[in-house]
């Protein structure tokens, strides 16, 4: 992740995956230093200034000995050591600044200053503490929950005090933006502005997810030692595990639903595996999440949809976006649709994590409004993971809240209560191929 030359002013500007890249590097950072192992050749050469309008022992002594680490020197600005917003204006202080150094801390009073700063510098600009927000400290915050805790979304944090200034504001933005139940236990006349919390509100309730599908690969075939690829896939071990997971989710007290389903691998025949069980649907529902090899041909897809209909089924076509035929025939999408398949879209592939042609027919699927629902793919906590805020976000922004309601929260809790899947109107119709020209 690329976060050169950004300033660092307040959370709200910063995404989830942001914020956990800078905790997770902090912690490799801290831990190299433990071994032994030196860091000053990452930013040897380079100046910063540290201006304090507030002093501070330890805030002071973080910046400057995480500076003398990574190769800084350092310039510190105490209140009596410069002529800040006194004889010079904030903006002129900031070109100034900006022109001798590689970086600026502020730690000071209105939001409005560090602001300004960074406005008008020319160069990164990091929030050291103002009246409003404290950003720095909960990087601080966050690592040192993780250590401890060895988790961060699902914990719950109570902040005892006057909460209506920087640490209470800062607080309560990390945990909505992190998954963290945040309280903060005070009076009424010290609580944090309405406005900020109707905005942490917002960010809390599109991070993300409520029901989690658990669908497992259903595609053993050709694993050695394995006759039938689909056999003891809904086994008592597999249970067990779901079981188990259940339970922790329970325990650590993660305010998500766990739901039962497969993501089966379509080769050969399934009407006896799903009469037997081996092959189990969404959430004892009539949908079946299935996907196919990315190089099938269209007949062979066609073949493959026809079968559930005459089982009475609905088949959920796994990322579609991503099948070699559909990348260059895209119309085929209206085909399978109308076969009766809802098409499942990965997030992934909108952000172009497999490929521009996966990209192309993702947006594809959104333009002409074929998707019936989108999915996070999730294979593990930290790559391909569970978090669907920034598809939330895209789809709101570039198609609309309600689209993204009904790819993400309407279509998803339909298929799971075993009901039809809704679509919005779709533009007309586009000549094949005429798309990617």
């Amino acid at each position: 992740m690329d976060l050169k030359g950004r300033s660092f002013l307040k959370l709200l500007d910063y995404t989830p995956e942001e914020i956990l890249y800078l905790v997770d590097l902090a912690a490799e950072l801290k831990d190299k230093k433990k071994k032994g192992i030196l860091t000053k050749e990452m930013h040897q050469g380079k100046n910063i200034v540290l201006i304090f309008e507030k002093t501070s022992t330890r805030t002071r002594c973080s910046f400057e000995v995480a500076a003398h680490d990574l190769g800084m020197e350092v310039t510190y600005l105490d209140p009596s050591g410069s002529q800040i917003g006194k004889k010079e204006s904030i903006a002129d202080t900031a070109r100034v600044l900006g022109r001798m150094f590689d970086g600026i801390e502020y730690r000071g009073y209105e939001q409005t200053i560090v602001e300004d700063l960074a406005k008008y510098a020319g160069v990164p600009v990091w929030n050291g503490l103002t009246n409003e927000f404290h950003p720095t400290q909960m990087l601080a915050d966050v690592l040192t929950i993780k250590e401890k805790l060895g988790r961060i979304k699902g914990v719950k944090l109570t902040y005892m005090g006057d909460a209506r200034y920087n640490m209470g504001n800062s607080l309560m933005v990390v945990c909505a933006k992190l998954g963290i139940h945040f309280t903060a236990c005070t009076t009424k006349s010290y609580f944090p502005d309405e406005a900020l919390v109707a905005q942490c509100r917002e960010i809390a309730a599109k991070s993300g997810v409520c029901i989690l599908a658990v669908t497992p690969h259903a595609n053993q075939t050709g694993i050695e030692g394995v006759e039938d690829g689909y056999v003891n896939y809904d086994s008592e071990q597999l249970l067990e595990l779901f079981y188990r997971l259940e339970q922790e989710i329970r325990k650590e007290h993660i305010p998500v639903s766990l739901v039962r389903g497969m993501e089966i691998m379509s080769i050969g025949p399934l009407n006896e595996k799903i009469k037997e069980r081996k092959l189990i649907p969404l959430h004892e529902s009539r949908y079946y999440l299935i996907e196919v090899p990315f190089d099938m041909a269209p007949d062979g897809i066609r073949r493959r949809l026809m079968e559930f209909p005459a089982m009475g089924k609905i088949p959920v076509l796994a990322h579609p976006e991503r099948y070699f035929c559909v990348q260059d025939s895209p119309e085929l999408l209206y085909e399978f649709r109308e076969m009766g398949a809802v098409l499942q879209m990965n997030k992934g592939s909108v952000f172009g994590r497999f490929g521009k042609e996966a990209e192309r027919t993702a947006q594809y699927l959104l333009e002409n409004r074929l998707a019936g629902c989108a999915a996070s793919d999730a294979h593990r906590a930290n790559y391909r993971t569970p978090d669907m805020r920034p598809i939330r976000e895209f789809l709101s922004e570039w198609y609309g809240e309600s689209y993204a309601e009904l790819l993400l929260k309407v279509n998803p809790r339909r298929i799971l209560e075993n009901r039809p899947v809704l679509y919005e109107p779709s533009p007309e119709r586009r000549r094949k191929r005429r798309w990617f020209v």
